[in-house]
Formats: structure tokens, sequence, C-alpha cells
């Protein structure tokens, strides 16, 4: 024991942690305001099996003291904590020492569980340090002192002597508590003075917080009551506010307890739902990313990056973003690559400055300023021309019109300037057309009366057009048979018929019994010696293809096509099926049957051109009307307007041989091919999110019918996959967004109500945990 101060000392106990016994007490100490000796004990076991720190003072020599002494002490206790002072356990009491009770203990101090915590600041190297703050307020010595000091220092109240700061506590207890010690028989002035004092105290411990309550404090409470009940004193009301304080004390205990279930458990929420707050951000981010287009061009000659900041975290106060409300953007901007340069583009500007931008909306197309009469009396003609015409897409729907417009003016050309091809080509693209919605019936029977009329004449027109019927229709001299022997034993990874004579011309069909790239036995129909027949030779043929089954004669495979040569016809599983019934004594036979379509045209047909433009348009006037797109430039053989110029030098430049085989010489039909492809680029070009599925299946149609005419596709093809395959991860992207944002809601409503859970049971144990006063206790 060290002493620090007047009535201060220091007790530090070593190797606490390694102490065996019971009870653990210092060497005496005396302090200056008494003459007695004292000693300072705890138990590091605990008291009794409590699970926390007591810490004991008592009279080391009352045996040697007068008889009848008594001390009326005030002393502190604080446990120190080597971390910080404010972490330091303080407890303070008054309270009477004398023979019968000459020790008393703080209990409840400080739990072990806390007080061997390694990081908990209490023991520090095993050392435990206590500083003991003692003043002796009272002092009995022998029974005649003591008289005289009762005499001149306390108060009688009912009886009892009582210091004069205990006097307005007894008189309300007795108020409130008359019959109190009625049955209180001890006639010792200073042990009734003493049961008094302890009566006192105990009023005084149970105004402490619930806090300061352990569970020791409250047995002792217990032997407290116990030891007043015995001596006389009527307690009854004490008893009830004991019990009251351990009630609070459970509630308090278990709210606790819940209270930090329910933390963990929104610790737990809130984590999951910034985990999923994160998923949410990431899947936003993979759907913007998906949702941009695949290149800049003079189409698009903007892009933007969209969910940079969070509008709620750019007006956030705090957040640095808005200063003085001013918001500061940089931008670094670098051209990897250049097509078009100023020198290129400044003889086309003066040209295209005052036309190329504005566009008219007629009937849901937009069409230039020079278009928008054409297109008016298109639709005064022919009002349900777009009635089913699907595409939403405004691109596309422009590229269609063009189209529709190329394809009118193209008719008005005088019939000498009108070649086979170019109508076999007119009526592909009135296919088209036809396909992606457009009623185009007004335009199939006189396009074939200006060919035959152009052709041979008016008088020869209803001959031409039955011979043309014969031609379309099956004729007996147009089949041809083919058995191949011994099909299952064949290695050879392609076989060819002989040659064989239909419409006057020698072909030839081809199969791949093993098949090509597929388990389908593939077929074609190829034109024999085509080396030997002249440049930019065309067959327009009809043809079918039937492998024979003689056991279901009625059900026969047969595929037909007006464009393609190859057929893959049906699985070699069935094809080699015992039971199938093709293969007879391992034969396979096939019968092809071929129509040839073909036209030559005269050239003495110019001066019925007028006549034939009547058929095909109604009126004279629209001739007029349909004849558009007056400046243009010619690029590679393609007439284009000027406003295409940059955009078709840049397809060519990267693709310089993808219309290498496109066969027609048609102005007319180039320029709308061209148009096509322009309108389909632009499309591509556009957001992904703003492109529906009709618009890719058009789209769709749209490469199949370039790739018909002659244009090689293939890297548009790959674009266009590529743009559905964005837009199918974008789609996924949004429907997974959605349900992660949905699944956010629910989780974050959960934190809210858990929280606002938490709210409420930190409320009650606040209300719960409020001390008494001492007019609530007496």
């Amino acid at each position: 024991m060290k002493k620090i101060g007047e009535n201060k000392f220091t007790w530090v106990i070593k190797n606490f942690s390694s102490l065996q016994h019971e009870t653990f007490h210092d060497y005496a100490f005396e302090i200056d305001t008494d003459v007695c000796s004292w000693d300072l004990f705890t138990y590091p076991k605990g008291y009794k099996g409590g699970d926390s720190l007591v810490v004991s003072l008592a009279v080391t020599d009352g045996q040697s003291l007068p008889s009848e002494w008594a001390r009326y002490v005030k002393f502190r206790l604080t446990i120190v904590n080597h971390l910080s002072h404010e972490l330091s356990i303080h407890r303070e009491t008054n309270i009477w020492f004398d023979e019968k009770a000459p020790g008393w203990g703080l209990s409840g101090m400080l739990p072990f569980a806390k007080l061997h915590d390694k990081d908990g600041g209490f023991l520090v190297n095993d050392e435990l340090k206590i500083v003991a703050e003692i003043e002796a307020l009272e002092v009995i010595g022998t029974l005649d002192e003591s008289k005289d000091l009762l005499d001149k220092t306390c108060i009688d109240v009912n009886g009892f002597q009582v210091l004069p700061s205990q006097v307005e506590a007894v008189r309300g207890m007795f108020e409130r508590h008359p019959d109190i010690a009625v049955e209180f028989r001890a006639k010792n002035q200073h042990l009734r003075t003493a049961c008094m004092n302890f009566l006192l105290s105990l009023s005084e411990m149970l105004i402490k917080s619930l806090e300061e309550f352990s569970n020791e404090d409250l047995m002792e409470a217990d032997i407290a009551l116990t030891y007043l009940k015995d001596v006389g004193f009527k307690v009854d009301w004490l008893e009830e506010k004991l019990e009251e304080v351990r009630e609070k004390k459970t509630k308090v205990y278990t709210g606790k307890a819940q209270l930090q279930h329910m933390e963990e458990e929104f610790k737990v929420l809130n984590k999951k739902c910034l985990e999923l707050k994160d998923l949410v951000e990431k899947q936003n981010a993979d759907v913007t990313a998906a949702n941009v287009a695949l290149s800049f061009s003079d189409k698009a000659p903007g892009w933007g990056l969209s969910g940079m900041l969070p509008f709620a975290k750019l007006h956030d106060k705090d957040g640095g973003f808005l200063v003085n409300d001013e918001l500061k953007i940089v931008a670094e901007l670098e051209a990897l690559e250049v097509i078009g340069t100023l020198d290129e583009s400044k003889d086309l500007l003066d040209k295209t400055s005052s036309s190329v931008n504005e566009r008219i909306d007629v009937n849901g197309f937009q069409v230039l300023p020079s278009q928008v009469e054409s297109v008016r009396g298109i639709f005064e003609r022919h009002p349900d021309l777009a009635e089913k015409f699907r595409a939403k897409n405004q691109h596309l729907r422009t590229a269609c019109m063009n189209f529709l417009l190329s394809l009118s003016e193209m008719l008005h050309k005088s019939l000498q300037e009108l070649s086979n091809e170019d109508l076999v080509e007119a009526d592909v693209a009135l296919t088209y057309l036809k396909n992606a919605g457009f009623k185009c019936n007004h335009f199939t029977f006189p396009t074939l009366v200006l060919w035959c009329i152009g052709t041979y004449g008016f008088t020869s027109l209803c001959f031409r057009l039955w011979s043309l019927s014969l031609m379309v229709n099956k004729a007996d001299d147009n089949k041809f048979t083919w058995v191949i022997k011994d099909f299952s034993s064949l290695q050879s990874f392609e076989i060819c018929s002989d040659e064989f004579l239909i419409g006057g011309y020698k072909w030839r069909l081809f199969a791949y019994p093993k098949g090509i790239e597929t388990d389908y036995l593939s077929l074609y129909l190829g034109v024999e010696t085509f080396e030997y027949l002249p440049l930019r030779w065309r067959r327009h043929a009809k043809f079918s293809l039937q492998v024979v089954n003689p056991i279901y004669e009625q059900s026969p495979i047969l595929r037909g096509s007006l464009l393609w040569t190859s057929i893959k016809m049906l699985p070699l599983v069935i094809v080699d099926s015992k039971d199938g019934g093709f293969l007879v004594n391992d034969e396979l036979k096939i019968v092809a049957e071929v129509d040839v379509l073909q036209v030559t045209v005269a050239s003495d047909a110019s001066e019925r051109s007028q006549e034939a433009a009547y058929y095909v348009t109604g009126s004279s006037d629209l001739q007029k009307e349909t004849r558009v797109g007056n400046e243009t430039v010619d690029v590679n053989g393609f007439q284009v307007s000027t406003s295409q110029v940059a955009s078709v030098r840049c397809i060519f430049e990267n693709h310089p041989d993808f219309a290498s085989k496109v066969l027609s010489n048609n102005q007319h039909l180039k320029s709308t091919y061209m148009n096509v492809l322009l309108g389909l680029i632009e499309t591509l070009c556009q957001l992904p999110e703003k492109l529906s599925d009709v618009d890719l299946s058009e789209a769709s149609a749209a490469v199949v019918y370039l790739t018909q005419v002659g244009f090689k596709m293939d890297w548009l093809e790959k674009k266009l996959q590529e743009l559905k395959e964005k837009k199918k991860m974008m789609n996924t992207g949004k429907a997974q967004l959605q349900h992660m944002e949905e699944e956010f809601k629910i989780l974050n409503k959960k934190c809210l109500d858990l929280k606002d859970l938490l709210d409420k049971q930190n409320e009650d144990l606040s209300a719960a945990n409020v001390a008494f006063s001492f007019d609530d206790v007496v």
C-alpha cells in the first residue's frame, strides 16, 4: 500500500490472474483523521461464486478500541484503467463501521470478463491497480465520549439520533411510513443509530442507476432487508421498491440482449443491402456499356456517356462536386482515325447545306423536301400502301420509302433502257417491299405489261403472257430423274449426275452423301459449262428437287426456290433408316424439275414507252413527282446524293470488293441498293435500346436482300449479329436489374423497419434505465 495523499492510498496487486486465494488483502494503513488501522481486501475468484470483482474496507484493530466504538466514514474506491482515466471504475459511499459491522464492501464493481479482457486496459503486466480515498466523518471511541458527541452533533427524530444532514430524510421516511419502527426492539442509542444509517444507506443504494446495479448488489440488498426486518423495522414498501428495481434490471438486461441481437441482424442485413446496391450499380453500368452504338460516323456525329454521376451525389452539399453552384468538367479527346477531311468535303458543302438536314414527316415517313410531293401523291392514290408496314425505326422507314421511290422512278425510264435483268431485279425488289409490309400489288401487273408492250408490241401481249404462264408451270419435258446406286457405301464427299438439257440449257445435279458440316443430305443444282456462256450471263429459274420414297409416294420430300441453288433436304438418319423407305436395294432416287424463265428485250420498244408509263403510274403527272435527288455524284459506279458521298466512300475504303458481284447496270436500282445499305448502317449506329425486335428482323431481311442482289455483306452481318447480342444482353441485363432493384427495395425496407425497431428498443431501454429519487424510494 502506498500513500499518495493526505487520505489517499494506492494498492497494486501483482500476478492477479494467478492468485489462488479466496480472499486477498493488503497491509494495514492509517488515515490522518483517525487513530485506528484500516485494511483493503478483495476476492480474486468472486464473492460466493459471483462473476464480478468485490473490494471491501474494514477496521483491523476493532478489538483494541473502546467498547461500542463507531466510525462514520466516507470512502471512494477506483479501479484504474491504464488506457484512459474515463474508463476507470469509481464507487463512493458513506457508512458507519462499528463492532457489529467492522467491514463493508462494494460489490459488482467490475465484471471479471471485462477485467481479464486483454484489450480492456485494467490488467497491465498482470497487475491490478486500486486507489482508495478515505475520510472519517465521525469517530466514537468510548461510551462517555460517544454520549457527549451524540449530544453535541446528533438530533433526535422519533427516538433515533441522526446527523443534521440526515434529519430531513428520516423525517420524510416517518411521515410516509409512521409505523416503520413500531416493533423496533433495540434500546442502545448507538445500535439504533447504526440501524437507521443502515436503512438510509439501503434506500440510497436503490437510487443508483440500473447500470450500476450488479446481481451481487441485489443479493446483498435482500440480505440487508432481512436483517432490518429481523431487528423490527417494517420495510415492506422498501421490499416492493427492491422488487421493482429487480424487474427493471431484468427488463434492461433482456432488452440489451435483444438490442444486441437486433444490431447484429441489422449489420448483416445492411451489409447485404450495400452488396446488392453495388451489384445494382454494376449491372446498371453493364447495361449502359451494352447500350452503345457500334461506331462514329457522319450518321452519328455525337455520343454521350450516361450514368456518370447520380444527381443525389452531385447535389450533395458535402459531395464536393458543386462549389458556389458551379460544376467543372474536363474533357480529353484524341482522334484515333479520321475519314473525310475538310478539303474533300468543301465542294460538297455548298451543294448540300440547304437541303441535307431538313426532313418532313409524310404519313409517318421522314422524307426530304424534294420528295414530299412524290410521297404525298403515292399515298393519295394508294392510301393503304403502308397499313401493314411493321418497322418503327425511322431510319429503316426512310430507307424503304427511298427504295419505293427509286423503283417507281426506274419504271419511268424508256423501254429501251430497261433490260430483262432490270425487270427481274424489280420483281425481287417488289418481293422485299411486300415482305416489309407495303401493299405493292398495283406495281406487279403493270410491270409485266410494260415488259411485254416494250418488247413485242401490244398485239402480242396476250400470247406472251400465255407463254410466260407455260414457262412458270411444270411441263412434262422439264424433269430429270437421277438414281444413285450403292448409296450407303459411297465414300466421296461430293458426287454429281450426268448433264441434262432443260429449257435449252445444260444442267447438272450435285449431292453430298455425308452432308456439308451438317447431318443432312444436301443437293445442289448447277449450270453446266457456264464458263463458255457470255459475260454477265444470268438465268432466272424456278426448280424443285424430290427425294422419292416408294413406300410413301403421297408424301415426297420436296424443296423449291426461286433464288437459291443449294438445298438442305432431310436428315441422313432418315435416309439411311431401313424402315424409312428412301433406299430400295441401296438405291436413292431424286427427281429434279426446272422451269427456265427467259425474256429477250427488243430494240423497237421506245415508241410505246409513254403508253406503258400510264399503266405503271396511272398518270403522267406522277412521272415528274418521282424524279428526286437531281444533285448526284458517281462513287464507284453508284449515283448517290451529295450528302451520301462521304459515307459511300468510307464503305468502299473499308470494303473495296463488297459490290464486285452486283450485276445490275440500272442506275436507279443501284441507287436503291445503296440507299437500303446506308439506311441499314444508319440503323445499326443507333443505341440498342432504341431498336425493337421488329427493327432487327427488318434489318436482317435487308441484309438478305442485299446479299441476293450481289453485295458481300459478311462484314455487316457480323455487326448486325453483334448488335443483336448487345440487344439481348441489354434486355437480359435490364430484366436482371429490375429483379435486383425490386429485391433491393424489399431488403432496404427490411433494413429501415429493423432500424425503427432498434430505435424503439433503445427508447424503451432508456425509459427503463431511470434511477429512483429518494422520494420515490421512501
